[in-house]
């Protein structure tokens, strides 16, 4: 069977690269592929994903890896960013986000909290700012309250009901340098460098009460609180349990770098440490285990300083190496899933929906676009099992995708809906044999 002609028009070779590494066809010249049983090329139009199968007999010919055409990986690119230039020294450092609704808070190092407007992805429109004198190196929104870990100017608390005009309810001091800051339910937690983790009742903003104390003996320099334990980066990764937050107790540590940021998914710890992204299992809190430490001259798992889990994908900020995605699908065995590589020093990132929110240092905040959804063409996920061909489709829990088939790449058929899972989707088309040669693409509903 002939390959039909593309609905789009390229220049340029496209050639297939999969699991197996095969070659294919170039979208100027169709008539130069061939038909397989294996997945052939995998293309991104308008951000849909595709994927040419060309089923049938025939043969390939092995090619190996060609270094050409499209990545096994759909490209992340950037919508806009605030200011939208670099910025020189003392002119603003973004160390964290947070977006809320159609607002990011922006911990803006050496000029204070920054709110931007992000309800247009391609125009971030700057609504106001709070002078935090110090840092800040954090915050959190809960609410119309912002918190600030605010180096040397201590945890800042901020009404932020009006955007333009934040407005200061009150202020803590513990030692010195406020490093990081976590709230959940009426407690903040928050992390000082020079003297450990402090807990405060913050029921009343305005009047914030000391409740508990824990000093690690090493700087704290992070905090995350999943459940009743609090995961803190000092020396290590330390989990306390503060059941009672008078008290804390310390249950177990971790050694794999200090922990700059944890993200908790169930019984695993994402921490973001200088050597890379490393995972430990924490269903046994006393003794967390280390499951995939990466080698600190991994050329890809580059340093980190943030990181968020969404499905089966970690993005991690990754200071100069912009954000770098991780299939995190086998803690054990991490691997890359893409990245892209912003100009700034990428610091923390927020994904909400398909867009990440980059706190990118001197380049202030970036807005990138996230392909959604991938089909899987590894040989364990594409092709034929048993009697049956499909493919697996990975995304974000939540989500709603159609499969859809085509035998002209012009008319497309819808085959199968689906709601995503955590885990990725196994798509099976039981009208396989009928078609001497179909395609598929997978969209969002």
């Amino acid at each position: 069977m002939k390959p039909p002609a593309l609905p789009w028009q390229s220049s340029e070779a496209l050639v297939a690269r999969t699991a197996r590494g095969f070659a294919c066809t170039q979208a100027s010249r169709p008539e130069s592929g061939f038909r397989s049983s294996r997945p052939l090329l995998r293309l991104w139009v308008d951000g849909v994903a595709l994927a040419i199968a060309c089923l049938g007999t025939g043969s390939a010919q092995e090619s190996g890896d060609t270094g050409d055409g499209p990545s096994e990986t759909p490209p992340i690119v950037q919508r806009g960013s605030w200011p939208g230039f670099l910025r020189g020294e003392n002119e603003g450092f973004a160390r964290r986000v947070q977006v809320v609704g159609d607002l990011a808070y922006l911990a803006d190092d050496g000029i204070g909290l920054q709110i931007i407007d992000v309800s247009d992805p391609d125009h971030p429109e700057w609504l106001g700012t709070f002078n935090t004198a110090w840092g800040p190196y954090a915050v959190q929104v809960v609410g119309n309250t912002a918190y600030l870990a605010a180096f040397l100017a201590g945890l800042q608390i901020v009404d932020v009901s009006d955007p333009s005009s934040p407005k200061l309810v009150s202020q803590q001091y513990f030692g010195f340098e406020h490093m990081d800051v976590c709230v959940a339910g009426n407690l903040a937690y928050v992390a000082s460098f020079g003297s450990g983790l402090y807990i405060l009742d913050v029921s009343d903003p305005a009047n914030p009460t000391s409740t508990g104390r824990y000093n690690p003996g090493f700087p704290a320099i992070s905090v995350s609180v999943a459940g009743n334990r609090a995961y803190v980066g000092a020396g290590g990764l330390e989990i306390l349990d503060v059941t009672a937050p008078a008290s804390p107790v310390l249950l177990g540590e971790g050694y794999g770098g200090i922990a700059r940021d944890v993200e908790v998914v169930g019984s695993l710890a994402y921490v973001a440490t200088y050597y890379g992204l490393t995972v430990y299992d924490v269903s046994d809190p006393t003794k967390p285990d280390w499951l995939y430490p990466h080698n600190r001259y991994d050329p890809y798992f580059r340093t980190a300083r943030g990181v968020q889990v969404v499905g089966n994908l970690a993005y991690v900020a990754s200071d100069e190496g912009g954000l770098l995605v991780v299939d995190v699908s086998d803690p054990r065995q991490l691997s890359p899933a893409g990245g892209y590589d912003t100009d700034g020093t990428a610091y923390d990132v927020q994904i909400v929906g398909n867009l990440a929110y980059v706190a990118d240092g001197e380049n202030g905040l970036v807005i990138l676009e996230l392909p959604f959804p991938a089909i899987l063409t590894d040989r364990d996920n594409f092709g034929v099992i048993g009697s049956e061909f499909g493919f697996s489709v990975g995304g974000r829990a939540g989500k709603t995708v159609i499969v859809e088939g085509s035998i002209d790449l012009q008319q497309w058929l819808p085959l199968e809906t689906h709601t995503m899972g955590d885990a990725p989707w196994r798509f099976n088309d039981p009208e396989w044999e009928q078609f001497p040669g179909r395609f598929y693409r997978v969209r969002l509903e």
